[in-house]
């Protein structure tokens, strides 16, 4: 059963400067178009950034940028995307070499056995359409009883695409943290990688949206 979400990310690896990011720059370059100043901006220093808005946060580091949104209703509406790539664009010989975004939710696990059949089966083959994956089930070991605690997924989807779920326990009830990682690699490699994420974000949420919906609904 799904709850509600946390957050949503987009992460890029590559060289940066962290420097450059200041609030001053993202409004004069319109990566962000609005009035609000930051509620939170850490100083500068040579090797890591951040400038926080109410629900908007920037990280970046001399090998990873980051944008974070929280407060979001819909994962389809998010503004993410859009700043991401307009960021790239006014700094358009960033070297990039990975991209990856994080869909962030709550959800409840009411039968934790059943799930388990679940996922020793074909289930996420079929929901992901692909032929194989790796599984890492956690168990918490008590001394007279074994908990599911969560668990790691990651399939490839082919060579430079590929998806992570990351489920952990939240605390003693039955809800769950789940993180849903789509990540695209060899951005510096092949030319049409670079805005694969961007021109194609409403099939990615697409695809993430009826997964989520089908493998955490109520089964009878």
């Amino acid at each position: 059963m799904i709850l509600d979400n946390n957050f949503i990310s987009i992460v890029f690896l590559g060289y940066f400067n962290p420097a450059i990011l200041n609030n001053d720059f993202l409004k004069e370059n319109k990566i962000l178009i609005t009035d609000e100043k930051p509620i939170r901006e850490n100083p500068t220093t040579p090797v890591f950034k951040s400038i926080e808005y109410l629900n908007l946060k920037f990280i970046i580091d001399l090998e990873r940028f980051q944008i974070i949104e929280e407060r979001i209703n819909n994962f389809k509406d998010t503004k993410l995307i859009n700043i991401a790539f307009k960021y790239f664009d006014v700094l358009k010989y960033t070297p990039l070499f990975v991209c990856g975004i994080n869909f962030n939710l709550n959800v409840k696990i009411l039968d934790i056995e059943n799930f388990i059949n679940l996922i020793k089966g074909n289930y996420i083959l079929e929901l992901l359409n692909i032929n194989s994956f790796v599984i890492n089930i956690k168990r918490e070991i008590l001394k007279k009883e074994e908990k599911f605690i969560g668990l790691n997924i990651r399939a490839k989807l082919n060579t430079d695409k590929l998806i992570q779920l990351n489920l952990d326990k939240k605390d003693d009830s039955d809800v769950f943290i789940l993180n849903y990682n789509y990540e695209l690699r060899e951005l510096d490699k092949k030319t049409e990688n670079k805005l694969y994420i961007k021109n194609n974000y409403v099939e990615i949420f697409k695809d993430f949206d009826i997964f989520v919906k089908k493998f955490f609904k109520d089964k009878k």
